[in-house]
């Protein structure tokens, strides 16, 4: 039976949950909601299992698979084939919240055999990070591609070619500090801030001080809410996307709340990625991260629970999430003891 009392969830309604989910994450039309409020009235067990997906794909940061889930997301690619390009997306996005069909978070139930010797993998990995000359720190996440030019003795540069920023600047009112991207400039003299760049624009993203907004080689252009005097700078706690497809269009600026920016700044954070990886050694990684960071400390109860093996990737520093995952499909009790230790052990 399932929490609710009614009939247990089937792997069909289990998968369609999922799916759902990342539809919803892509946006739905007006014939896909209707479908969505029809699905989700016919059995209570709809509701349940959408809303217990929809946790686990918020705790979860919207993480990229690692291991086992490159078949998942070519099985889901396959099965999404013949549908619009948003669809599509959404099919990608059911493959992440698919982690539960990988590691048994939704009741497949976990496997007590050891890995394969070698067949796992783990990583603890994080943001390429760099100290520039003057001591300001520049992040990127993998795969992003950044040109650093500080030739001139009056700016300091950073291109953005592909993918996204983030600058924490050290303070020289004598020497901006420039971002450009897709013909676009940020300009700070010292704050923090991000700068994504995607295929027909440009996001600023400011957690610090004020960033101006101009075209390359000119003054600051204006803020399409501010007075054509008023300075065209971005505050802490907002962002403003610039169109580029046939021209440069500045928008107003927009209040992000902490939780959007926590979200979408969510690359900065550690990331723990396991495959085939038994649980043993998964705690034994992050019992290793946490003594460096100061992070919780987790204690093994049961052997066999030891030997339940783990794929997907979370937030290396969440302990909520990574409880959650034990918790919500491997029949794992977590007890907290004193400040930092967590006990782990089998749900009898």
């Amino acid at each position: 039976m399932s929490r609710t009392g009614q009939p247990a969830l089937t792997e069909e309604i289990r998968r369609a949950a999922s799916d759902w989910v990342a539809r919803q994450d892509a946006g739905l039309s007006a014939s896909e909601l209707a479908a969505w409020r029809a699905w989700l009235a016919s059995d209570p067990r709809h509701r349940e299992a959408y809303d217990r997906y929809a946790a686990l794909w918020g705790r979860l940061e919207r993480p990229r698979m690692a291991g086992e889930g490159t078949r998942l997301q070519r099985d889901v690619a396959l099965a999404a084939r013949g549908r619009r390009r948003r669809g599509m997306r959404a099919a990608g996005l059911a493959a992440i919240v698919t982690l539960a069909v990988t590691a048994g978070i939704v009741g497949r139930g976990y496997r007590s055999a050891p890995a394969p010797a070698g067949a796992g993998s783990m990583a603890i990995t994080g943001p390429e990070r760099l100290i520039l000359p003057d001591g300001s720190v520049l992040e990127h996440p993998r795969g992003a591609e950044v040109v650093v030019d500080f030739g001139s003795p009056l700016v300091r540069r950073v291109t953005l070619g592909r993918g996204e920023v983030h600058l924490e600047v050290a303070a020289n009112p004598a020497r901006p500090f420039i971002v450009a991207a897709a013909g676009v400039e940020f300009r700070a003299v010292g704050t923090a801030f991000s700068v994504r760049l995607g295929t027909a624009s440009v996001e600023l993203l400011v957690t610090e001080g004020k960033v101006a907004v101009g075209g390359r080689g000119s003054e600051p252009a204006a803020v399409p809410t501010a007075a054509p005097s008023a300075a065209p700078l971005v505050a802490a706690g907002q962002r403003l996307t610039v169109g580029t497809a046939g021209g440069m269009e500045i928008r107003a600026p927009e209040s992000c709340p902490p939780a959007e920016m926590a979200r979408r700044l969510a690359w900065r954070s550690p990331r723990a990625e396991f495959t085939n990886s038994p649980l043993r050694d998964v705690v034994a990684v992050l019992n290793s991260r946490g003594e460096a960071v100061g992070g919780p400390r987790y204690v093994l109860v049961d052997p066999d629970l030891a030997a339940t093996c783990l794929t997907g990737v979370f937030l290396a520093d969440d302990a909520d999430a990574f409880i959650g995952i034990l918790e919500g499909g491997f029949g794992v009790v977590a007890e907290r003891r004193g400040t930092r230790e967590i006990v782990l052990s089998r749900r009898r």
